[in-house]
């Protein structure tokens, strides 16, 4: 497992279960407070993530988190309900290698854009969580 994304979920108390390995070949997948997190990491200067369309449609009819990580105090939160906003949204595109592909790109970085999605540190992250609750 990437040492970054170990440290993040050790640090918010997100646990990977052995029994998903059947169902997926990484170990990208965790729970927390029983909400299946998905945790992905991008390692180079203007970040990128993949998140196969495969593993979204086997998770259909579970709800989820998507985390795309920074480092490992740093990085965005979506609900399920807006991974399906933004492919619908045509934000994140489907690949041919079958990866929805999420871009950083400065849009990002404006004001009030993605603001309730990014986090830059293990409490916030975990309040962010807390707030799709209420």
């Amino acid at each position: 497992m990437d040492k970054d994304i170990c440290r993040f979920t050790e640090n918010v108390g997100a646990i990977w279960v052995p029994a998903l390995r059947k169902y997926f070949r990484r170990k990208n997948y965790f729970l927390l407070e029983q909400k299946f997190l998905i945790v992905k990491i991008s390692r180079v200067c203007r970040p990128f993530w993949g998140v196969r369309k495969v593993i979204l449609d086997k998770l259909r009819k579970v709800d989820y988190f998507l985390v795309l990580l920074k480092s490992d105090r740093e990085g965005w939160l979506f609900s399920k309900k807006e991974v399906k906003e933004n492919i619908e949204g045509d934000q994140w595109r489907l690949q041919k290698d079958g990866d929805y592909k999420i871009n950083y790109t400065n849009k990002w970085l404006q004001p009030n854009h993605n603001l309730r999605n990014h986090f830059n540190s293990h409490e916030k992250f975990l309040m962010k969580m807390r707030e799709y609750d209420s």
